[in-house]
């Protein structure tokens, strides 16, 4: 809830900053300039993510890394779309290559860490509803 209403302000906050230091119009050429390369990119750099995703599958292998990199450039589009600078900043971020792999490892980190945990839970879980009936 909290980032619903911290993520509007400080956009519009930048926003300011740099119609104040630069000008509106140059700001607002800005803003429309990074969306549109962003989106070129995005396009380019999904579509060989979709190849290396097929290829992937076509060898027999499961496709981890291109689903995920598929997903984080699905998110790079969606800040490229929303007006602001600070979202198109996150979303060119997104677009290159050492972005995401240092994001993936860090969110595969992160599962594997909550799988450990989880898995722990259940395992205790289970031990506890088993009945002997012999």
């Amino acid at each position: 809830m909290l980032l619903l209403i911290l993520v509007p302000v400080i956009e519009l906050a930048v926003f300011w900053f740099f119609s104040y230091m630069f000008g509106l119009v140059i700001t607002i050429i800005l803003v429309f300039s990074i969306s549109a390369v962003g989106i070129f990119l995005s396009k380019r750099q999904g579509t060989s993510c979709w190849i290396e995703f097929n290829r992937q599958v076509d060898n027999g292998e499961t496709p981890k890394f291109p689903a995920m990199n598929g997903m984080l450039i699905l998110f790079a589009a969606a800040l490229l779309i929303v007006p602001g600078l600070l979202s198109d900043f996150c979303g060119i971020l997104l677009l290159f290559p050492f972005v995401r792999t240092i994001i993936i490892e860090h969110l595969t980190l992160q599962f594997e860490k909550y799988r450990k945990k989880t898995k722990y839970k259940n395992d205790n879980n289970n031990s506890d509803n088993v009945i002997d009936i012999s």
